[in-house]
C-alpha cells in the first residue's frame, strides 16, 4: 500500500500522464498518422515541462486555494475545473502576446489539456488499468519513441562540392543534417533554393554544434535572399534540412570561408 503523500504525487503523475497521452494521440490524428511528426513534438522538452512540472505545481496551488472558501473543492468541482482552465490558458497570453489569434488557439488548447489533467485526476485514478496504460505506459513508451529516428528517404541523390550541396529525392519525410565546419569568427554566407515538385512542407535552417537553432540575418542581392551569421566558436555547424512527404530538390551555395572572418 502506498503512503499518503505518494498516493497524493501518484494521483497528480496520472492526471499528467493522462493529459500528456490524449494530447500526442491528438496530435497524431492531426499529423495524419505520420510517426515522425508526433516523436518530434515528443522531442520538444516544453511540452513535458508543461504536462508533468508545471501540471503538478499549478495542481499543488490549486489544491492551496481550496482552503479558502471561494475554491473549496468540495463545496463546488466546478470552480477548481474553472482554477485549472485558467492556468491552463495563462501561459500563452504572455507566449504570444500581442497576437490574439494565437493567445486563443493555443490558451484554449491549454484550457483542454488543464481539463484533461483534471479529468486524469478526479476520474482515470479511480481505473488502475486504464490509468497504468494512458497515464504511465503511454508516456514511458513515447520517451523511448522520441530517441528513435523515423525519418524516411526514397532516391535521395546529392552532390557535394567545397561550397555547395544539392540534392533530389523522391520521397522525404524527416530530416537530413549536413555538417559544415566554421572557425571562431567565420562570418558564414549562404543562399537557400527548394524547389518541390508537390504541395509537401520543407524546412531549411543551420543549428550550432549543440543542436540549438542559429539566427541568421540575410541581405538582398539581385532579388534572392542571402543569409548569413559569425560562428562562436570552431566546430561542425549543420544545414538541418526537413521535409513532410516532400519530393523535389534542395539547393544550397555558401562563400570559401578562408578570408571571411569578423573585423
Amino acid at each position: 500500500m502506498m503512503g499518503k503523500h505518494a498516493l497524493y504525487l501518484y494521483r497528480k503523475l496520472i492526471g499528467s500522464g493522462f493529459s500528456f497521452s490524449i494530447f500526442m494521440l491528438s496530435v497524431f490524428i492531426m499529423v495524419g498518422f505520420d510517426v515522425y511528426e508526433m516523436t518530434e513534438t515528443a522531442q520538444n522538452i516544453w511540452v513535458w515541462v508543461a504536462f508533468y512540472p508545471y501540471a503538478i505545481i499549478i495542481s499543488y496551488f490549486v489544491d492551496i486555494l481550496t482552503f479558502f472558501s471561494f475554491f473549496n473543492i468540495q463545496a463546488s468541482r466546478y470552480r477548481a475545473l474553472i482554477v485549472y482552465q485558467i492556468f491552463g490558458f495563462i501561459p500563452f497570453v504572455f507566449l504570444y502576446f500581442p497576437s490574439l489569434s494565437l493567445i486563443v488557439i493555443t490558451g484554449i488548447a491549454g484550457a483542454l489539456s488543464a481539463s484533461l489533467f483534471f479529468a486524469g485526476i478526479e476520474v482515470i485514478f479511480r481505473y488502475q488499468k486504464v490509468a497504468i496504460l494512458l497515464a504511465v505506459l503511454f508516456p514511458l513508451f513515447m520517451a523511448v519513441l522520441a530517441q528513435m529516428d523515423f525519418t524516411i528517404e526514397k532516391n535521395w541523390r546529392d552532390t557535394t562540392s567545397n561550397a555547395s550541396y544539392e540534392a533530389h529525392v523522391d520521397y522525404f519525410n524527416g530530416e537530413h543534417r549536413l555538417p559544415v565546419s566554421l572557425e571562431k569568427g567565420d562570418v558564414f554566407r549562404f543562399f537557400v533554393n527548394v524547389r518541390p515538385e508537390n504541395a509537401a512542407g520543407y524546412a531549411v535552417y543551420i543549428e550550432d554544434p549543440n543542436n540549438h537553432p542559429v539566427e541568421a540575418k540575410f541581405e538582398e542581392n539581385k532579388g534572392e535572399k542571402i543569409y548569413y551569421f559569425t560562428a562562436k566558436e570552431t566546430a561542425d555547424y549543420y544545414f538541418v534540412l526537413t521535409g513532410s512527404r516532400f519530393k523535389g530538390n534542395f539547393l544550397i551555395d555558401w562563400e570559401n570561408n578562408e578570408n571571411n572572418k569578423e573585423k
